[in-house]
């Protein structure tokens, strides 16, 4: 049990980090950007307060699975859609969410 809270917590931080470098501190950044930046952050928050409540961690699990592929649909529509290099996606950001999700859901099997 204490293997899958450090598991959990530690999705979670990798799912708060990936939300950070998206907060785009530029001078009067666009507000939908601002937001986007926060919502993992808050995600997590709630994450852990299940996890406090004990919660069954299958559920988490595909919560937090759920979260990394949402996170990883809108950063693509909303960072990397308009750029013309997207081989950060395609060769760092693609493969290392994919990875995550399959040891998440090998884990809770």
């Amino acid at each position: 049990e204490d293997l899958f809270r450090f598991i959990t917590y530690y999705s979670l931080i990798i799912i708060v980090f990936i939300g950070s470098i998206n907060w785009n501190l530029k001078d009067n950044p666009p507000t939908h950007i601002v937001i986007y930046g926060f919502l993992p952050s808050l995600f997590a928050v709630i994450i852990i307060i299940l996890n406090l409540l004990s919660i069954n961690i299958l559920i988490i699990f595909i919560l937090i699975i759920l979260l990394l592929l949402t996170q990883l649909f809108f950063d693509y529509i909303i960072l990397f859609s308009n750029e013309t290099n997207k081989i950060v996606f395609y060769f760092l950001r693609l493969p290392l969410t994919i990875l995550i999700i399959i040891f998440l859901f090998l884990i809770s099997l």
